[in-house]
């Protein structure tokens, strides 16, 4: 457990030191921002409001940081791949696989750090959208009561926490099973499509509980939950803990969960003689044989004192 959080903090301390990572929270920040100016009538030109329907309702609210962090998946790839490849990368690992410290240590320190650094970028969704609705410009018509519980910390507790803890098991297991900084690349873009395409499919069927269990991401049974409210429920009402809603959340966290319970079972300590040199020999299986199977070497005996 100690090297566990030994791992974590130092995954931490190493992502909020590169420039990309407050690039990230800043390209978040700013999108949040932009949008929820327009939905209080900054420009009107660039109107996405009603001008019954406040800015900074919890629904509304609710509904952007959701979708804005759907489509932000990409950086939790890039996030959760760069904690893993980045040994691979530089070729420290051989020195990593010696070291006593279980896969799943090794492994988890990893996760964790990456959902911590991941959060604290996302947080620029709220921040964006609390900063934008606080602006001596925006239309004073549109805007309504601070409620930070309703409006901002419950869909970021009940929505995005839960995903970022799903992608990001399934990146961090992808990159450390390829050791492939392409695949979590692709994989970000595919996960999207495959999403998007799924939404056409649930919607397309004449049952609830596809529709709300299907989505990974939870933004269906919230929307369910609240698509007859008014306007005026609308800027009233906080979101509601929906049976639909929980059951998804508990459903896709127990997938993250056995997402990353099968890369730990399956990542192997072993670095590979034929790593970077191609396809593995024919009758070899999915990778060329260890060096400890080619070579014959005496059994050494560790002291880790």
């Amino acid at each position: 457990m100690k090297a566990l959080w030994t791992l974590a903090r130092y995954e931490v301390r190493s992502e909020l030191r590169l420039i990309s990572t407050w690039v990230y929270f800043a390209l978040l920040f700013a999108i949040s921002f932009i949008a929820m100016s327009a939905f209080a009538g900054v420009w009107t030109d660039f109107d996405l409001g009603s001008r019954v329907q406040l800015a900074n309702a919890p629904r509304l609210v609710a509904n952007l940081i959701v979708f804005i962090s759907i489509f932000a998946v990409p950086i939790t790839s890039g996030l959760a791949g760069r904690a893993v490849h980045r040994d691979f990368e530089t070729r420290i690992h051989p020195l990593f696989f010696t070291t006593p410290v279980s896969k799943t240590a090794y492994l988890g320190g990893r996760y964790l750090g990456t959902v911590i650094t991941n959060l604290l970028v996302f947080l620029g969704i709220p921040l964006g959208a609390m900063v934008a609705a606080a602006m001596p410009w925006t239309d004073p018509d549109r805007i309504g009561p601070f409620r930070l519980l309703d409006a901002y910390v419950a869909p970021f507790a009940l929505v995005v926490i839960p995903n970022v803890l799903l992608t990001a098991a399934l990146f961090l297991v992808l990159a450390a099973l390829t050791r492939r900084a392409l695949a979590n690349q692709v994989g970000g873009m595919v996960l999207l499509l495959g999403w998007a395409v799924s939404r056409l499919f649930a919607n397309a069927i004449d049952e609830d509980w596809v529709t709300h269990l299907s989505d990974p991401f939870g933004g269906a049974p919230l929307r369910w939950a609240t698509r007859y409210w008014t306007v005026a429920e609308q800027n009233a009402l906080a979101i509601p803990l929906s049976a639909p809603l929980l059951a998804n959340r508990v459903l896709w966290l127990a997938v993250g969960l056995g997402i990353m319970a099968y890369g730990i079972h399956q990542f192997r300590f072993t670095q590979f003689a034929r790593e970077n040199a191609g396809r593995p020999p024919q009758g070899a299986g999915d990778e060329a044989p260890s060096l400890g199977a080619r070579l014959r070497l005496p059994q050494p005996r560790r002291s880790f004192g």
